[in-house]
């Protein structure tokens, strides 16, 4: 995994097959948490899992701001069962946590 990135995988495990790399300043749709895993949507339609910070606890993503209320939502805006996604964006891992960041960075 290269320095400032996070591995998207299939499922929430660790274990799960990897479905892409995600890269430093990609935003991603959350649409779903569990634990510290953030089940998300890439702006490529891809879905997958990703952690929110590594195990010593270093942040893997950041919530952005959410956008201006202006009253005006598209129906692909919303995930199934009307659930309004939040996005984050994926951030560098510190380098003592590398292999650490790599295996939690990992959606599970």
């Amino acid at each position: 995994l290269p320095l400032g990135g996070a591995v998207l995988r299939k499922g929430p495990e660790l274990e799960s097959a990897q479905v892409a790399l995600l890269r430093r300043g990609e935003v991603v749709v959350k649409v779903e948490e569990e634990g510290r895993r953030f089940h998300v949507r890439t702006r490529d339609g891809l879905y997958g899992w990703i952690s929110s910070h590594t195990a010593d606890g270093t942040p893997i993503v950041r919530a952005l701001a959410p956008p201006p209320a202006s009253g005006k939502r598209r129906a692909s805006d919303e995930e199934p069962g009307g659930r309004s996604p939040v996005g984050v964006t994926v951030l560098s891992a510190s380098p003592a946590s590398s292999p650490a960041a790599s295996a939690s960075s990992a959606p599970a």
